[in-house]
């Protein structure tokens, strides 16, 4: 019996004299393996397709909105996938759930509390402790701060600091932070009360560089993004590839293009591309926690530190219009609006990307109709 060995592994080239018990085993073995992976349970959920479709294209009508992606998966198995709209209204490029890239906003902070729980596993910090210890420059307030205070949005702190977004409008910069932090004026006392702030989160990211001994970007790229298998997910640096929806606003004068935005010292907060797809797959590596982080890690996470139960590290925490529990966050900055949630009982993850930033859009609509659908269903036949 001759083998050969690829990247997938052993494979066999001459089954002569193979042994069957051996071969049974390998057989069973992959079918396990298949079961597990596809986790369906001969679910049949292709019958939900058109009314998902019906749905998103109202949603999208209702608005008026330029493009929309959303990717569904259950027990890790994409089962649902779908662009509606345009990625660029001038020439109509079509979206493509697996490579068209939005803006995520704030579902970037999920990234951030996990970079720093992977930093606290490799023993670099404690969450509970003072962010002083780790950033001996950093100006001394009146109260101290912990970290944990920090990814909870209990710091006291604003929720922006910088005056704009707009390239040359942001007067927030890594070289300035420091002076920054000594003038801003602290809006309770620290632990008392939830007042979500992204500039906490910028703070964040410097105790990231600080600890990772890199860049902001590269540290979370290595502990997080890489791990969970992301392709398509990159911070906005403003050079937006072909696969980069265009971003979108509306005024008087009907649909526009986003002018240049600075994202060059908002990569705690926010400022990542992502697609549909890839979110899925940044939700399953928190529903199999240990992908990323031990499970015990994770579980500390998601232990909401609010009184409203909403927030906790980084994640929000709750239940939908149907009263089911989930995980994740939402996102919104200047040409899109995102959505992330986790249904850690089902095994379901959902997220949704749109290229167009408006007060007045309910996605977590639309996300509270699909998965009813998909909840149902599993009750019935699973």
């Amino acid at each position: 019996m001759k083998w050969v060995f690829s990247k997938s592994g052993y494979i066999i080239r001459n089954r002569i004299n193979f042994p069957v018990f051996l071969l049974k085993m390998i057989c069973g073995a992959v079918f396990l393996a298949f079961c597990t992976v596809s986790g369906q349970k001969n679910i049949n959920f292709s019958v939900l397709e058109k009314k998902n479709d019906k749905l998103i294209e109202k949603f999208r009508k209702k608005y008026d909105i330029p493009g929309l992606s959303i990717s569904v998966s259950y027990r890790n198995q994409l089962i649902y996938s779908k662009g509606s709209g345009y990625a660029d209204v001038e020439s109509k490029k079509e979206i493509i759930p697996s490579k068209t890239k939005f803006r995520i906003g704030s579902i970037s902070k999920t990234m951030t509390s996990v970079a720093l729980a992977k930093l606290q596993e490799q023993g670099k910090l404690n969450l509970h402790e003072s962010v002083y210890k780790y950033l001996d420059s950093l100006p001394v307030k009146e109260y101290d701060i912990t970290v944990e205070q920090l990814l909870s949005h209990r710091a006291g702190l604003v929720r922006e600091q910088q005056k704009g977004f707009l390239c040359g409008k942001n007067d927030l910069h890594r070289s300035n932070f420091y002076p920054s932090f000594q003038e801003t004026v602290l809006e309770s006392k620290p632990g008392t009360a939830y007042r979500y702030s992204n500039y906490g989160y910028i703070l964040l990211g410097v105790l990231i560089e600080k600890l990772a001994g890199k860049s902001l970007v590269a540290a979370k790229k290595e502990l997080v993004l890489d791990k969970a298998g992301l392709e398509h997910t990159v911070p906005d640096t403003g050079n937006f590839d072909g696969d980069t929806s265009t971003f979108y606003y509306r005024n008087d004068a009907g649909l526009k293009k986003v002018p240049c935005t600075d994202c060059s010292f908002n990569y705690g907060p926010g400022c990542y591309l992502s697609t549909s797809e890839d979110l899925v797959k940044l939700g399953n590596s928190y529903l199999y926690a240990d992908r990323i982080l031990a499970k015990e890690t994770f579980k500390d996470l998601l232990i909401p530190r609010n009184e409203e139960k909403t927030y906790a590290l980084g994640f929000m925490t709750g239940r939908d219009f149907y009263r089911n529990y989930f995980f994740g966050h939402g996102g919104a900055y200047p040409g899109g609006m995102a959505d992330l949630r986790i249904y850690p009982k089902e095994r379901l993850v959902i997220s949704a990307l749109i290229n167009i930033k408006e007060d007045d859009i309910r996605m977590n609509h639309l996300l509270d109709e699909i998965i009813f659908q998909y909840l149902e269903l599993i009750k019935k036949e699973g």
